[in-house]
């Protein structure tokens, strides 16, 4: 199956692998998931310019749209690449930046040799959902840099502000300083906040670990596998028991368990051979939407 995933696919893994693997089948027979040639294409190309800067030093994304009619919103650039496990994604960077001084590190020490990926929550937007996408954009720069023995480049996460809340409290601020010109002396509006350093080592096991779980649930869609079977197949696999696709599972479940019980030929004469058997006559159950649900035949 050929198939692109996002990181809602990723943090499925956690809540509930049924239901994603019923909609992973549902988006394999409509193939729905795949985004359009030219966005591809366009977000394959941004994956690449993020590979030159990680060599050559640079910045991809603006990271905050300005313009009369831009409002300080976010604008985020889509990537899509390939992972070191074999899995496709699109994910949205808000912005990679990497500086390089006369083909080194601006920072020639260790740590200095180090990108950032800035995160910035967009509006309704998590804190944590803004360090995952970055988590996601680094885990798929990792398997790109990867293939260059010469760039040790180490990628970190900085969790920054959202503009937009910023500009909202920007904007009040300055409200409150037109008004105090009347009525006293304005007071400081504080300056933008510094981005928050996060440990990309903290959160890249989290986005492995979801990583292998979806590989797993990929390989049984490619097998064919029954949703009913793939507890038997996936170690720990994970259900909600509240979702459509676990209470459908569970209905399955109980008019498999609750169908009359078939006895054959072969059972009957099997008891039939043996005299000392002083087990009582097999009787076929009637289901119960018979009748008179009491009524037994026995087998002659």
């Amino acid at each position: 199956m050929d198939l692109t995933f996002t990181l809602a696919d990723l943090t499925a893994t956690s809540a509930c692998e049924l239901r994603l693997y019923t909609e992973l089948q549902e988006r394999a027979q409509k193939q729905t998931a795949r985004p359009a040639p030219e966005k591809s294409e366009r977000a394959r190309e941004a994956y690449r310019e993020c590979l030159r800067v990680l060599t050559e030093g640079g910045m991809v994304g603006s990271g905050v749209v300005t313009g009369e009619h831009a409002g300080g919103k976010a604008r985020p650039v889509p990537l899509a690449a390939t992972s070191a496990a074999g899995l496709t994604y699109t994910v949205e960077l808000d912005r990679l930046e990497y500086a390089v001084t006369n083909g080194a590190p601006a920072d020639s020490t260790a740590e200095g040799n180090t990108a950032r990926i800035i995160c910035t929550p967009h509006l309704g937007e998590a804190a944590h959902r803004a360090l995952l996408r970055g988590a996601l954009a680094a885990h798929l720069l990792a398997a790109g840099v990867a293939k260059s023995a010469e760039n040790a480049v180490r990628l970190d996460l900085h969790l920054e502000h959202g503009m937009d809340e910023y500009g909202a409290n920007e904007y009040s601020a300055g409200s409150k300083s037109e008004s105090a010109e009347h009525t006293g002396p304005s007071e400081h509006h504080s300056p933008v906040p510094q981005p928050h350093r996060v440990d990309s080592a903290r959160i890249l096991p989290l986005v492995r670990l979801q990583e292998q779980r979806l590989l797993l649930l990929t390989e049984a869609l490619n097998e064919g596998v029954e949703p009913a079977e793939l507890a038997e197949r996936i170690p720990h696999f994970l259900t909600c028991d509240e979702c459509p696709a676990c209470l459908n599972a569970a209905a399955s479940l109980a008019l498999a368990t609750e169908a009359p019980e078939l006895v054959t030929e072969d059972a009957v004469e099997d008891t039939a051979e043996d005299p000392e058997t002083e087990e009582p006559p097999v009787m076929y159950r009637v289901p119960a939407a018979m009748e008179n649900d009491s009524e037994q035949y026995r087998l002659q």
